[in-house]
């Protein structure tokens, strides 16, 4: 059990990390708030609508350092740009009316506040209700859906090289990350595979290597990988519970 202040310190630290590839984003104006849910057992991240990214106590205890953490934000921040988070809260929401078994009232709650939600964003405005918000830091990922599709977690992972980029993080660190996982980028049968996610992030950081115009050119020695912090140590040692990764966004 993390302590107040411990977790205050790392909310503070995932923030500042999360916060600064928002604002690389097409969308910095949205009140980005990103959160570590009490999850020890799946390695997970989550997006939700109107700038809301929660990863789990057990995939930060998998990363090894910060430009690790920041891929897995960045994909996530390009889920809630690209607008996939709000399509498949309306999906779950569609299947849930049609009948089909959506474990957990929590998913049934969000999905329906986004489909009622009139404003054009889609935002999602969680901090004006502490009990949801409650049970998602609370609670795992696991009821979320089924994921995004393949070209929609493509999608989320080119952009999330850019943003990467833009912030000055090596994304070979993100890839290395993606390595680690199993199952085609996690239980998801919709998953593209780690190997086709690597590919493509190895492929898109050469085009910005050899990139014509001096100004989109990237030089990748420059690029960082900084170590974690202090207060990043409180999330504890690796499990070996489960070496399996999804998002389920």
């Amino acid at each position: 059990m993390l302590s107040g202040a411990a977790e205050e310190k790392l909310n503070a630290y995932v923030n500042t990390v999360g916060r600064n590839l928002a604002m690389q984003s097409p969308r910095p104006e949205l009140s980005w708030t990103f959160g570590v849910l009490k999850d020890a057992e799946n390695f997970n991240a989550l997006s939700a609508p109107g700038g809301y990214v929660f990863v789990t106590r057990r995939l930060l205890q998998g990363v090894d350092n910060e430009a690790q953490l920041a891929g897995v934000l960045a994909h996530e921040v390009a889920h809630i740009v690209l607008k996939h988070a709000l399509h498949q809260y309306v999906s779950v929401k569609v299947s849930t009316c049609k009948g089909a078994a959506v474990t957990g009232a929590v998913v049934s709650t969000v999905a329906s506040k986004v489909v009622g939600a009139s404003r054009a964003d889609g935002r999602l405005d969680l901090d004006s209700d502490t009990g949801l918000m409650g049970k998602m830091v609370e609670g795992t990922v696991d009821a979320f859906g089924k994921g995004n599709r393949r070209d929609e977690e493509l999608a989320a992972d080119a952009l999330a090289v850019e943003l990467l980029l833009s912030a000055g993080y090596d994304p070979g660190e993100y890839s290395l990350l993606l390595g680690k996982t199993t199952g085609g980028g996690g239980l998801l049968a919709n998953h593209p595979s780690a190997k086709d996610r690597r590919e493509q992030i190895s492929r898109l950081v050469e085009a910005r290597r050899n990139n014509a115009d001096p100004l989109a050119r990237v030089d990748v020695a420059s690029l960082q990988r900084p170590a974690l912090p202090a207060a990043f140590a409180v999330v504890g040692p690796v499990k070996k519970s489960t070496g399996v990764a999804k998002d389920a966004k």
